[in-house]
Formats: structure tokens, C-alpha cells, sequence
């Protein structure tokens, strides 16, 4: 729904969601069809491919939003968010463009400000709060008490 309010809170401006799930894809793409919604679209895609797709210097603000935490050793490799995907992210931005990240794993958080601190081309502060939709998955936190951590980075 996070990307949903996005596109309808401002229609200006052109929303693209990347998720690697099919079924959430596939539900999106028929939901934005279905709404006529012009500004917005999904692509069922992994950013650990890379996103040479994208031109440089084009996007104002990209969400990084409760990603799979892939806690095992073994499968941290896995993780989507490393040194690289920041080249990559850094590249797109904008001047002045901002990653926002947000995780409920204090590992993660963690993880995101080391990674982030490594890189070290980006500012970042840790907020409390953002004036972002909430996702699904902060909706759920909310209610169940769950601790969630939040990033703005900027170029």
C-alpha cells in the first residue's frame, strides 16, 4: 500500500516499486491497471542484478523499506543492501536525492548504518519519524508493539 499512497498522494511524479515476490506483483500490476493509476508501475525484479536500467542522476528518492533480513551467516551474502547496491544507489540519485530505510531488526539497523558508514557518500541521520505513508509492515509493528528503526541518506 506504501507505494499505492505514494502515487496517489502526489501525481506529479512517477513511482516505480521493484519487488522480487510474483504474487505481490502480479496483485499490484492489476491493481494499478484496474485504478487507471498513471503515475505508478511494478517491476518483478532483484536490485542485486544491478539497476543499469536506470539512468544516472534520475531519481529524487529511493525506499529501502524492511527488506529480508537474511540473519543466517551462511545466507548474509544474500542481503541486498552492500557496498555495491550503495554505487548503485548513489549513481541514481539525484543531487540532493534520499534513500530511506527502515527495518524492525536492531542487527539491520545496525547492519545499515555500518554499511552506510563504510560507503561514506552519503549523509544520514536516524529519525523517529517521516512525513512517508506507513507500509504494511509498520502498520503491523504499530500494533503489536514492535520497535522499528528509521534512515533518510542523502546525496
Amino acid at each position: 500500500m506504501f507505494l499505492l499512497t505514494l502515487a496517489n498522494n502526489d501525481k506529479d511524479v512517477n513511482i516505480l516499486g521493484i519487488e522480487v515476490r510474483q504474487w505481490c506483483c502480479d496483485w499490484l500490476s492489476n491493481y494499478i491497471r484496474m485504478e487507471k493509476i498513471n503515475n505508478c508501475g511494478i517491476l518483478r525484479y532483484c536490485v542485486s542484478n544491478g539497476l543499469e536500467f536506470i539512468n544516472e542522476g534520475t531519481i529524487s528518492d529511493i525506499f529501502y523499506l524492511f527488506p529480508d533480513p537474511w540473519i543466517k551467516i551462511k545466507h548474509r551474502k544474500r542481503r541486498a543492501f552492500n557496498l555495491d547496491f550503495l554505487n548503485e544507489v548513489y549513481r541514481l540519485l539525484e543531487s540532493k536525492g534520499k534513500l530511506y530505510l527502515a527495518t524492525d531488526l536492531k542487527e539491520i539497523h545496525q547492519y545499515h548504518i555500518n554499511t552506510l558508514n563504510k560507503f561514506g557518500k552519503l549523509n544520514f541521520i536516524e529519525v523517529e519519524n517521516w512525513n512517508l505513508p506507513s507500509t504494511n509492515k509498520e502498520l503491523f509493528c504499530i500494533k503489536e508493539n514492535i520497535k522499528y528503526y528509521r534512515i533518510i541518506a542523502e546525496k
